[in-house]
């Protein structure tokens, strides 16, 4: 960057070079500095759409929604025809969670871009959020007729198929979207969903796993690993999964809302209602949260909670609960609260449940060999190796409670000591490392060795905490 200004400045200070600055500075996540050079190009020509549009973006960035739709209604009324400016709009209004505003945008800008295809793709995307996945499959397959190597139209679209119940459109999209790229991450969460949906969950998992293989800081797919683990009833790897995902993504709400359903089934009601609370809290829209927040207050008894909770699930889903109301009414709450899961289409029988010991294991426990560390959970887990001064990214095997094993680094030799930097994510919501040496070197797959990493455990069981999926 140092010595690219300079070269840009060579342009003079015209509009053009106080543009390409700015979005020089962008790249760099310099916004204060391309805030003054589109402000300054904006200036010299109030006519650059460009620059407007890169102003819009720096405040969207920023968070500044306001001020980037300001800009952008700027924009439209100087120049009605002007591209990408809709689009932009309806991606600032989706971003605050309105939807009906931002698809209005999309089509606004269908009409000034009508062979845009991300103008039909993001309607797409709100339509399946509105749940009209009729309506979203012609958006995806518009999009893709104007751009047959969108990759990531095919994904959606197969998803929108799914969402139909049109499982051998959805593997035809999915296949359209590998042709394209054979190691596009989303399309094996595609396949996996397919399996998923069709209750094969070993081979859910696998294609989930390859997801990873290729991306392994995709949170998506560590939560979609994760519910094939919890369907296969396999607690702590589902728990780790989880907890990956809300590492890479800590406002990812659905993960939290997964780990509160591990420990329900395992019958562990209040760490339940804890992680509940916090899915609502991130995310207030996710129905399953309320409802299932709803269970836990029936089984502690708290039947005015429940019904509440319930009230909200039915309000956010739309669903008429006139039956149960006329019982809240009338004070009969358990009445209430079976007519309300009726209209819900909860399943559960609660009354068969009983709490269970939590078998998720706590930290520091022996295993039954009498060695720890002796239990190993597969999970490709992002981490960063500290050796003397440099840091360098990496990616676990599996871990336990004594170490992990890691790709990567092959310059790295056995008996060598370094840093294991855990993200805030993980462990009690800070940044913490322990120290580690390399205990043995394998042959890997990959271009990289793979190499076993013994830790020396922090004072606060940092290491042991993460793996204690509590």
């Amino acid at each position: 960057m140092d010595n690219f200004v300079p070269s840009l400045k060579a342009f003079g200070d015209g509009a053009e070079a106080c543009l390409m600055l700015a979005q020089a500075h962008f790249s760099k996540h310099s916004y204060s500095e391309a805030i003054v050079e589109c402000e300054a190009a904006i200036k010299q020509n109030s006519h650059m759409m460009a620059a407007h549009i890169m102003l819009a973006r720096v405040h969207v960035e920023e968070g500044r929604y306001p001020e980037a739709i300001k800009v952008c209604r700027q924009a439209t009324e100087m120049d009605p025809g002007v591209k990408d400016v809709h689009l932009l709009l309806g991606n600032i209004y989706a971003e605050q969670g309105l939807y009906e505003q931002a698809m209005d945008e999309c089509y606004l800008e269908q009409k000034v871009n009508p062979d845009e295809p991300k103008a039909y793709f993001t309607l797409g995307e709100l339509l399946m959020n509105q749940k009209s996945f009729e309506e979203a499959v012609e958006a995806f397959k518009t999009a893709i007729r104007l751009n047959p190597q969108l990759e990531s139209a095919h994904y959606k679209l197969s998803a929108a198929y799914l969402e139909l119940n049109r499982e051998e459109e959805a593997v035809a999209a999915v296949k359209a979207a590998l042709r394209i790229n054979p190691t596009f991450a989303r399309s094996r969460l595609l396949q996996g969903d397919i399996l998923m949906y069709g209750r094969d969950y070993p081979a859910a998992l696998a294609q989930y796993q390859e997801a990873l293989k290729i991306n392994p800081r995709l949170a998506e797919a560590h939560f979609k690993a994760g519910d094939a683990y919890l369907r296969l009833e396999q607690y702590t790897q589902a728990m780790m999964e989880y907890r990956v995902a809300i590492f890479i993504d800590p406002m990812f709400a659905e993960p939290r809302h997964r780990i509160g359903k591990v420990y329900f089934n395992l019958g562990d009601y209040d760490m339940a209602k804890v992680q509940y609370e916090l899915a609502i809290g991130i995310n207030p829209q996710l129905v399953e949260a309320h409802s299932d927040l709803g269970d836990v207050y029936t089984l502690q008894g708290l039947f005015e909670d429940a019904v509440k909770e319930y009230e909200v699930a039915l309000q956010l889903t739309a669903v008429e609960g006139a039956a149960g109301r006329a019982y809240v009414s009338s004070g009969a709450y358990k009445e209430a609260i079976a007519e309300y899961r009726r209209a819900l289409s909860l399943e559960t029988d609660l009354s068969a449940l009983r709490p269970q010991e939590p078998s998720v294991p706590a930290y520091g426990v022996e295993s039954a060999s009498g060695r720890r560390g002796s239990d190993r959970h597969t999970v490709r887990l992002p981490l960063r190796l500290k050796m003397g001064d440099e840091i360098r990214p990496c990616v676990t095997v599996n871990v336990s409670t004594s170490g992990a094993l890691i790709e990567g680094l092959k310059e790295l030799n056995v008996g060598a000591e370094v840093e294991v930097i855990l993200g805030s994510g993980l462990v009690g919501g800070k940044e913490v490392s322990v120290v580690g040496k390399v205990v043995r070197r394998l042959a890997g797959s990959v271009e990289d060795q793979l190499l076993g990493i013994k830790v020396e455990d922090t004072t606060d069981k940092a290491w042991e905490r993460l793996l204690a999926a509590a």
